[in-house]
């Protein structure tokens, strides 16, 4: 004896419909979703590797900087600009002068002074 198929009532076919469309709703929604969060992820790394090329670029702009510093603030060029442009020479014992040798410069320059006409 064979059994007779299961038929389903009115109500059963209407939920197993109703599971089954839910069912591919989910499935395209989690696609969706899936879909953009792909491509942002995209975009993230297209930006993380603009980023790095740029901070790559940045280094070397760093790095000649950083010997124009270094060239600029040799002390031999400078002595020669010093000289060559400004007149200056080293300062050395001679070029000095002490306290007192610079009050007694001050007394004999206000010494020098015009005296003022009172009217």
């Amino acid at each position: 004896m064979s059994a007779a198929p299961y038929v389903y009532t009115p109500v059963e076919r209407t939920s197993r419909r109703l599971g089954l469309f839910l069912l591919i709703m989910l499935g395209l929604s989690l696609t969706m979703v899936l879909f953009f969060v792909k491509t942002r992820a995209q975009d993230a790394r297209a930006e993380v590797a603009s980023l790095e090329k740029r901070i790559a670029q940045h280094e070397a702009a760093i790095g000649v900087l950083t010997a124009e510093k270094a060239v600029l603030a040799n002390p031999e060029r400078l002595r020669r600009l010093s000289e060559a442009r400004l007149d200056l020479v080293p300062v050395t014992t001679e070029n000095t002068i002490t306290l007192a040798g610079l009050l007694a410069l001050s007394d004999a320059a206000v010494d020098e002074l015009p005296a003022e006409e009172t009217p």
